[in-house]
């Protein structure tokens, strides 16, 4: 620590800070301490903060930092406080020029995180204590440049949650995963939809720090809220941005991508229209190969009877797990099922269709195969012994079927973007190799819609005959062929 002269020390929690700055007194008497806070508690009444009061104290510099910032109240003064955290970033750059400190410690809160991101510019190695369990929007982003990261407890290290799908499988192939923390726009309004939409400018910030310590060459994206500020933030630095569109209609991300995306690849015809017909590229949706891949897998089944493949999509589908929990034990009794529940912990679906397994005699429970996710490895066995493929119709799970020819019953998403899902599950309907179910329909109809089509099976295999040019084998190699040429 000798090196060290000067340090800037901020942050919203106030006694840790206190703490740590008569400890350095204590200590290292010589090194210039300069606290970056709020000086007052309210910028109207100019009431001093406890903070100020605290710091002016121990006769220490302290530096009014003003910034915007980000509240769980909507109104016209937290729309102002948005608007005002581009000038907090440009404060923190004047403070740092003037002050030149050695270390910047943050004790997390809507202050910190301009001085610790100008500072990190700078080279400043930054610091910050976590004072609580879990962490604050700012102690997060500024985690992934920070230098060292104290914490108060040991539950910080790993907050319980359940790991997205393609979390899962990106670690599998040993591909480097960051995690972005972004907000978005939903189509239900809620407490949690705001809160969800002033956590958009996190985004484009964190989508900054990922670019700078990453330094592509190109950024690919398949859509979604978080596809927005990597490309953009992307697009400002130069770096060209391809784009990849799955859906019939365009998601409201992928419309203002394309405005500045180098290429388009679709994977319908009927979404040319939606784009600047100069960059686009007819490529069709690439599918992942272990799908064609009959490893045997690891699950075992009961092949003396047909098989129903039942599938929510990656994070599951908790309407599909409900709609089934009451003909589990009749479709049995003729069927052999693998479903795939989802691990979303809300639910607690997986477990509660566990308790209805549990309860079945013995040789039903072997015919019941019930998975939180159908793995790499297990999915081309999967879909090779299911007769019977029911599901939603995301364009993964449509183009899979497709290049498969696996009759489907097909229970489209309600609320899905454009009712993109019902498209296109009228789609593959209209060609016969489908039929379309209303999640709000009762179980026993569903019941009576899977007797039938396992009925007439041979029906909806052969009505693949009557499809060409849908599914293109060769999507993935023409993505990457463009990109690389």
């Amino acid at each position: 620590m000798h090196a060290i002269k000067k340090i800037i020390i901020t942050g919203g929690h106030p006694a840790p800070a206190l703490a740590i700055i008569d400890q350095l007194k204590k200590d290292h008497p010589p090194v210039e301490i300069v606290f970056v806070g709020r000086k007052y508690n309210n910028a109207q009444e100019k009431s001093e903060s406890f903070e100020y009061q605290e710091i002016n104290k121990r006769s220490i510099q302290f530096i009014n930092l003003d910034a915007g910032r980000v509240t769980r109240v909507f109104s016209l003064q937290s729309l102002l406080n948005i608007l005002r955290i581009p000038f907090g970033f440009v404060h923190a750059l004047v403070i740092l020029m003037q002050q030149k400190p050695n270390v910047i410690l943050t004790f997390g809160g809507y202050l910190s995180l301009p001085m610790a991101f100008v500072g990190y510019l700078f080279g400043i190695p930054v610091y910050i204590h976590e004072q609580t369990i879990r962490p604050g929007s700012a102690n997060k982003i500024i985690s992934y440049f920070a230098k060292k990261i104290f914490i108060s407890f040991e539950q910080s290290i790993a907050q319980e949650k359940s790991e997205s799908f393609e979390y899962q499988e990106i670690n599998k192939r040993s591909i480097q995963f960051i995690n972005l923390d972004a907000g978005r726009m939903t189509r239900v309004f809620s407490l949690q939809s705001l809160l969800n939409i002033l956590r958009i400018p996190f985004g484009f910030v964190h989508a900054l720090f990922i670019l700078m310590q990453q330094k592509p060459n190109v950024i690919l994206t398949f859509g979604g809220y978080l596809s927005l500020p990597m490309a953009f933030v992307g697009y400002l630095f130069g770096i060209p941005v391809y784009i990849h569109e799955q859906t019939i209609r365009p998601g409201s991300a992928n419309k203002i991508i394309s405005s500045f995306a180098k290429k388009i690849f679709i994977s319908f015809e009927q979404s040319i229209k939606y784009f600047p017909s100069d960059k686009i590229i007819l490529t069709g949706n690439p599918v992942r190969t272990s799908i064609f891949e009959d490893n045997h897998g690891t699950m075992v089944r009961d092949d003396s009877v047909p098989c129903v493949y039942i599938t929510g999509g990656s994070l599951g589908s908790h309407a599909i797990n409900v709609l089934f929990e009451n003909i589990v034990p009749k479709l049995l009794e003729k069927y052999c099922i693998v479903h795939q529940t989802g691990n979303v912990e809300a639910y607690g679906d997986f477990d509660r269709l566990n308790d209805v397994k549990k309860s079945l005699p013995s040789n039903l429970q072997k015919r019941y195969i019930l998975k939180t996710h159908i793995s790499n490895e297990d999915i081309g066995a999967v879909y090779k012994a299911a007769d019977l493929v029911v599901g939603r119709s995301g364009a993964n799970t449509w183009f899979e079927l497709v290049a498969l020819h696996k009759p489907a019953l097909l229970i489209p998403l309600p609320w899905s973007a454009y009712n993109e899902q019902q498209k296109q599950a009228e789609l593959l309907s209209s060609f016969g190799a489908a039929e379309l179910f209303d999640q709000y329909d009762s179980s026993m109809d569903l019941l009576e819609l899977i007797y039938k089509m396992m009925d007439n099976i041979k029906v909806y295999e052969d009505a693949y005959k009557k499809i060409s040019g849908i599914y293109k084998s060769n999507a993935a190699s023409c993505i990457i062929t463009e990109i690389f040429s």
